[in-house]
């Protein structure tokens, strides 16, 4: 026998060197194995499917008288088939999980890593290896087994290393001070197929990608999360200051003739989301008017006929998004 020991992916030849005679009539028992080629007197060759000992076996009867059976062990050993279980796909600040699985118990781990760093794990193990990048692109690891000389496969890992978004917020009104409940527009980077979460989230009335609204009430801190489509993320912040701004008027004359100025008397310059309840009287202290809706003014008719040209008291209250409430009290002349 040319090997006493094999890969069951290996074969052995087996060759007869007793006496020659043309009576000879040879009995070969291959153990199991698959007679690759050869017969009679071989040699042969011979491969076997499964691990373990076996036992070959040579007998040559001549006229009737057999000989000893020679019998001849081979090792077999188990060629081993390993695959790599692995995350393929990470964002360059995380880490990738691999381990290698083999039905070969006694195996030593042959691992290349090529450019990642050995974050945890032994590569003299199956794992699992965690391990790390320091640039995005796509990453190889191969890893293959050894049992007792019988090398498996190569397994390759393809693993996607993404890089990070940026979030960087900033004012599309360049400023970062606001009057109470005003609106501020904001936005941060242009990260193609991206998700953006705006935070305080009550603070915001409008989203566009990468853009937001949001109505300054009170001086806050503001974040964004950007987050790629492969889970990748990156968070700003940016302080939002705000200021008391009454830059409302009430005017103190109109005209309601239809001509489509000054038609309506109500507050004006009123910032969004701010409640306004107003009521107001005749010089006889009539109420010819009220109304709790801001977008609502007095289009100078009562009871619906049109009231005289005269003076009119009002009473207004305000109340601002903060919870803020104003209330004011004042004359208005209607004129005709």
């Amino acid at each position: 026998i040319n090997k006493n020991q094999i890969c069951n992916s290996d074969s052995v030849i087996v060759t007869y060197t007793g006496t020659l005679d043309p009576l000879n009539i040879y009995t070969f028992n291959p153990d199991g194995g698959v007679i690759l080629s050869g017969s009679g007197k071989g040699p042969y060759k011979l491969r076997w499917n499964s691990a373990g000992t076996k036992n070959i076996s040579f007998q040559v009867t001549l006229n009737g008288c057999q000989s000893l059976i020679v019998t001849k062990p081979v090792t077999v050993i188990q060629t081993p088939d390993v695959k790599a279980i692995y995350d393929s796909s990470i964002c360059i600040d995380a880490t990738a999980n691999i381990e290698a699985v083999t039905a070969a118990t006694s195996s030593v781990y042959l691992w290349t890593l090529n450019t990642a760093n050995l974050v945890a794990g032994s590569t003299s193990t199956a794992g699992p290896l965690t391990l790390s990048w320091t640039s995005p692109g796509t990453k190889y690891v191969y890893i293959q087994c050894d049992n007792q000389g019988c090398f498996s496969n190569i397994d390759t890992a393809v693993i996607k290393v993404h890089e990070l978004p940026t979030a960087n917020i900033s004012s599309m009104d360049n400023t970062n001070l606001y009057c109470e409940t005003e609106e501020a527009h904001l936005m941060t980077d242009d990260i193609p197929n991206s998700n953006f979460q705006w935070q305080p989230v009550e603070f915001f009335i409008h989203y566009d990608y990468n853009k937001a609204t949001m109505l300054a009430y009170d001086t806050t801190l503001v974040s964004v999360k950007v987050t790629t489509g492969f889970g990748c993320t990156a968070t700003d912040t940016m302080s939002i200051y705000t200021e008391p701004c009454e830059d409302f008027f009430i005017p103190n004359s109109f005209t309601p003739n239809g001509d489509g100025h000054n038609d309506i008397f109500h507050v004006v310059g009123l910032r969004l989301n701010a409640q306004v309840e107003m009521v107001i009287y005749n010089r006889w202290g009539q109420q010819v008017f009220q109304s709790s809706d801001a977008n609502l003014g007095w289009n100078g008719y009562y009871k619906g006929d049109k009231a005289e040209s005269a003076v009119y008291f009002y009473n207004i209250k305000i109340t601002f998004p903060t919870g803020i409430a104003k209330t004011m009290k004042g004359d208005v002349t209607l004129l005709r």
